[in-house]
């Protein structure tokens, strides 16, 4: 018998002792694991490396050692890391054959990364999308800010604004690094930069995996540079494996104002493309 159970953690309680057991229990985590932080409104478990566990699928195997080798192999195998000090007779018996053992493995679903800055572990490519978006620590987020970064993990492409110091580009850095597709980090030169070099291109450009345009309000974009944002935020609009989030002061209607200054055309067009984006205000 398999039972298969989708289970989502708001508390403590609602992180099963299996699944307790299971992150504690495993020698290659740090001793984060298994702890609990407060993210948002929720107290999530540590993974034990550098993540936090929201929704986690757990399956408990109740079968006899014929049925347990037929579905997740020689239950010897499988069973000596956990119980190096028995063996098949020692479970199940030598007289009945039909005795029933349960199994439980926990395999994280949805993850967010953990408030412990000791305890998490950056990969290359996390470090680098935390270079590039000048910060130096994991970020910690806010309620209002976990939110947003649910928003982002549904597939929804970001424009996030607020006031110096608010914690947009740390919401950009959370957002991207949970993206495992190819992130594009463009900050204020740089991104005027790309639209440039995108102007004296030809030919049309090709987008995919996640663009972060961070602090847009620090460029002043010319006509032809303006025309290959509309491009970008098209493609935005039409999804396809293509992703943006957009920081600013302004909120989206200041942005397209000050980009279009006494073009009522190009500023309605522009309005309409960066609507389609969500729009997060912080804090």
């Amino acid at each position: 018998m398999i039972q298969k159970d989708t289970l989502t953690i708001k508390t403590k309680a609602d992180a099963t002792a299996a699944l307790i057991a299971q992150l504690k229990g495993d020698d290659k985590k740090d001793g984060c694991a298994g702890t609990f932080h407060t993210v948002g409104e929720c107290v999530l478990p540590c993974s034990g490396q550098g993540y936090v566990i929201r929704r986690f699928e757990q399956t408990t195997y109740s079968t006899t050692l014929e049925e347990h080798k037929q579905i997740i192999g020689t239950l010897k195998e499988s069973l000596a890391e956990k119980m190096p000090k028995h063996d098949e007779s020692d479970i199940f018996g030598e007289v009945n054959p039909d005795a029933k053992i349960d199994t439980t493995i926990c395999r994280p679903l949805a993850i967010d990364i953990c408030p412990c800055k000791k305890a998490a572990r950056l990969d290359e490519y996390q470090e680098g999308i935390l270079r590039d978006l000048g910060l130096e620590k994991i970020p910690t987020l806010s309620a209002k800010q976990s939110k947003a970064l649910e928003d982002f993990k549904s597939r929804k492409s970001l424009y996030i604004y607020g006031a110096t110091g608010q914690g947009k580009t740390t919401l950009a850095a959370a957002c991207a690094m949970t993206y495992q597709r190819g992130v594009k980090v463009l900050k204020g030169e740089q991104l005027k930069t790309e639209l440039t070099r995108m102007a004296m291109n030809n030919e049309p450009p090709k987008f995919s995996g996640l663009w972060v345009l961070d602090d847009i309000g620090q460029i002043m974009p010319s006509e032809a540079m303006r025309g290959k944002l509309f491009l970008i935020f098209d493609a935005a609009r039409a999804g396809k494996g293509f992703r943006l989030i957009v920081t600013a002061q302004q909120p989206i209607e200041e942005i397209c104002e000050k980009f279009c200054v006494g073009d009522k055309q190009a500023r309605d067009a522009m309005l309409i493309r960066l609507s389609a984006l969500t729009e997060v205000k912080l804090p």
